[in-house]
């Protein structure tokens, strides 16, 4: 008998966030309306549990490019996985590029930046856009960039740490947890 297979804690997290949330309703004439089921020419609804996902990847130049290839492994596996449509930023010290994957294919094999770190210009671009209000920000970083940064305006955040289980965020508003393991480093609202 094999083994389970484990997932990292931030995929479990994600799993936890998804569930209940909807994004889109389909009338179908195979289910019946729920509210006047006697009708069979009411349509009923199928409800499409799809939540917003934002996926920043760390593209500075204090992180090696075999990590960087590991986080957008791990946004590839988490698009075969869940088949969500998600948005991935490449940010160093500025935004680099902005891609929205609907396909395993759209998921870049090159990567932009290698300049300074700083965690601010992606949390300025989510909380000046209301798309992200309900959405998840995962962030892929080795941990070393700003102290301070304002709270995001999205439903959940999650760190995840590709190196080592040092954050320099003083209060990072969600979870820290490493890349491979189960731990969760810090929780923090």
């Amino acid at each position: 008998m094999s083994p389970t297979p484990t997932f990292p804690k931030w995929v479990k997290i994600l799993t936890h966030f998804s569930i209940g949330r909807t994004c889109e309703v389909k009338k179908t004439k195979t289910r019946l309306n729920r509210l006047q089921p006697q009708r069979f020419d009411l349509s009923g609804e199928i409800k499409e549990r799809r939540p917003e996902i934002v996926c920043a990847i760390d593209t500075s130049g204090s992180r090696y490019a075999e990590r960087i290839q590991k986080a957008l492994g791990q946004v590839l596996a988490l698009k075969v996985k869940f088949n969500y449509s998600i948005t991935l930023i490449e940010c160093d010290a500025k935004i680099q590029k902005i891609t929205e994957i609907k396909k395993s294919g759209d998921i870049p094999d090159r990567y932009h930046g290698r300049g300074g770190t700083s965690y601010l210009p992606v949390i300025d671009y989510i909380n000046s856009h209301p798309r992200y209000r309900n959405a998840l920000l995962i962030y892929f970083t080795d941990g070393y960039g700003d102290g301070e940064i304002p709270k995001p305006k999205v439903r959940q955040t999650v760190w995840v740490l590709t190196e080592g289980d040092y954050l320099s965020l003083k209060n990072p508003y969600g979870d820290v947890v490493l890349i491979d393991g189960e731990k969760t480093i810090k929780r923090s609202r």
